[in-house]
């Protein structure tokens, strides 16, 4: 399963969670479902993610070093083919979806409005426990992932604008109590961030080596994934 076809598939099936105004957030907010949220129901198979609820490929409960993870019993999943382009031209169609909400119809667009920005990144993350024997694409899939995340945290301004984990640390101060000082609120923004810069190092530490393994420079990710390999 190819990671460009696979990100196509998610965005055209569910199009209000990940379908935005650009390519690129379309793209990362795909990307960060696969490899930063945690319990997103995938697993790592023959060098790629699977859903583990939609494949038919049985399934062998195992304790690893990450608890409840999983490994697989049985025949070789069989690879989905997906043509359907993810595009400007997809991106412009702002289809509709009508829903009964009692005696009234609500239309919803089918477009996710709200600002990307990184989940919350943890041992259980995906693009923890990456296999060494990981496809190409996939692999350069979460590197160009993880070069956003971590130039997303480097701007301060971006993170207390668009990060909604950030802003739930500090705004639960502030209504919790109005008399909190401002720098007990810069105290656990400051311990967010590290916190958040600890795991990206973790995530780094995992990356760089399979991607010197696998020969693939940073910055030629986007080639790789669109099967044009530098």
């Amino acid at each position: 399963m190819y990671l460009k076809e696979y990100l196509s598939w998610m965005v055209h099936t569910y199009p209000l969670m990940f379908k935005s105004d650009t390519l690129e957030e379309t793209q990362l907010k795909s990307l960060d479902h696969l490899f930063f949220i945690t319990g997103n129901g995938m697993e790592w198979y023959d060098g790629y993610l699977l859903e583990l609820e939609s494949t038919g490929v049985e399934w062998k409960k195992k304790e690893t070093k990450h608890s409840f993870r999983v490994i697989t019993k049985g025949p070789r999943y069989t690879e989905i083919c997906y043509t359907e382009p993810l595009d400007e031209a997809f991106l412009k169609m702002d289809t509709v979806e009508e829903v009964m909400a009692g005696p009234m119809k609500i239309t919803i667009p089918q477009r996710n409005k709200h600002p990307w920005f990184p989940a919350e990144l943890d041992e259980y993350s995906r693009i923890m426990d990456i296999p060494k024997k990981v496809r190409p694409d996939w692999l350069a899939g979460a590197s160009k992932y993880l070069t956003a995340a971590i130039a997303f945290y480097a701007d301060p301004v971006r993170v207390a604008k668009d990060d909604e984990n950030f802003i739930a640390v500090t705004d639960l101060l502030r209504k919790k109590d109005a008399s909190v000082p401002l720098d007990t609120i810069a105290g656990h923004a400051k311990r967010y961030i590290e916190a958040v810069e600890t795991n990206l190092r973790k995530a780094v530490a995992v990356i760089l080596p399979r991607l010197k393994k696998a020969g693939i420079a940073q910055g030629t990710e986007d080639d790789i994934i669109n099967g044009i390999r530098p």
